[in-house]
């Protein structure tokens, strides 16, 4: 439709026939692009929420990422015309570092190429953020130099991320990018509330870091926990790979349930020493959650599975199955955003107390 034509339409409407027409002349303008099997099948359950909660079905285009005999990454888009449209681009998190790099890097290249309108990264999870300090001399602070090389090279218009690590993150960007940082409380608020996993009444929430005390009294009030919520706090070292020297409790969970709440559960040592301590202190069951799954050691994933009554973890990293881990989903919470922002409605909402009771 040419814009002259969308201009007369709007013209003839009412006040709310033109806000309706104005949502779908944008809606109509987005794609999503996944970089992989696993971006695809994530991706199909943002549409399929849209879908079913907008009566809107949004395309979506998979680009084919392959590695030539020498480690060298090959894009491939296919022939689908892109111009003019408005991208939300899901890499895949579960590649190497290097790698979630150059199809961040690479893909966007395509894209701009293609005469696209707009960009807007979807990170489910974000590699390097954890490397958010100069801890020592003569080090990087990781965390910036990605933020840098993400911002110059792709040069997208939004990123949108859900509970990084590094709780600034949006600050590592210029004023450029637009940075919306989502929550994946509600998503554990829902699916306890739905599946009944953890039981409710007698239950403590528990925080394993100074970190995520936000992240845990959020959820704590969106399950209606009345109880006083925990804190583990852990005394790190100050160079080198900062281990946990000592570990402290403070709270009270002497014939509690507990949930333990983290931000991501790298090989599950730290976990499963959480669950211990809380044991230690009385606890009667345990389980925990966390919102990036990255299980790098087999065996102390299995140590955490067996220590604890239950292990749920978000599918952040495009997970359909993990074995011994309920996983709780977040495609609905970025079909949310993606949808919001296309639309220029608030996204902010989606994490107000009294949407998630």
């Amino acid at each position: 439709m040419e814009k002259g034509d969308e201009n007369l339409m709007i013209d003839m409407l009412d006040s709310k026939q033109r806000k309706e027409f104005k949502r779908l002349i944008k809606l109509d303008d987005a794609v999503f692009v996944a970089g992989s099997k696993r971006s695809y099948r994530f991706m199909k359950k943002m549409q399929g929420h849209i879908e079913a909660s907008r009566n809107y079905t949004i395309p979506i285009k998979n680009y084919s990422v392959s590695y030539f005999g020498n480690t060298e990454t090959q894009i491939k888009g296919g022939e689908t015309s892109l111009r003019g449209k408005d991208i939300y681009f899901l890499p895949d998190i579960t590649r190497r570092a290097n790698d979630w790099f150059a199809e961040i890097e690479l893909v966007s290249d395509s894209l701009w190429r293609s005469s696209i309108n707009s960009l807007t990264l979807l990170l489910t999870d974000v590699c390097y953020d954890t490397q958010d300090t100069k801890e020592e001399p003569h080090v990087p602070i990781s965390a910036r130099v990605m933020a840098d090389k993400i911002t110059k090279i792709a040069s997208p218009n939004g990123i949108v991320t859900i509970d990084p690590h590094f709780r600034q993150f949006d600050a590592l960007f210029d004023k450029k990018t637009q940075v919306c940082v989502l929550e994946s409380w509600p998503a554990v608020v829902r699916h306890i509330r739905k599946t009944g996993s953890v039981p409710l009444e007698n239950l403590v929430l528990v925080s394993t870091d100074i970190g995520d005390v936000r992240r845990t009294l959020k959820q704590k009030q969106g399950l209606g926990i009345t109880t006083k919520m925990g804190l583990i706090y852990k005394e790190k070292e100050l160079t080198g790979e900062r281990k946990i020297i000592n570990t402290e409790f403070i709270g009270d969970v002497e014939g509690k349930d507990v949930l333990l709440v983290d931000d991501m559960i790298r090989s599950g040592k730290t976990n499963s020493n959480a669950v211990n301590l809380v044991k230690q202190y009385g606890a009667e069951r345990v389980w925990t959650y966390a919102a990036h799954p990255w299980f790098t050691d087999s065996r102390k994933k299995r140590q955490l599975i067996e220590s604890c009554d239950g292990v749920l973890a978000s599918n952040s990293h495009l997970h359909t199955y993990l074995k011994g881990v309920e996983l709780v989903d977040l495609s609905w919470i970025f079909a949310e955003a993606a949808y919001r922002i296309q639309t220029d409605e608030s996204v902010s909402s989606l994490f107000r107390l009294e949407n998630n009771k």
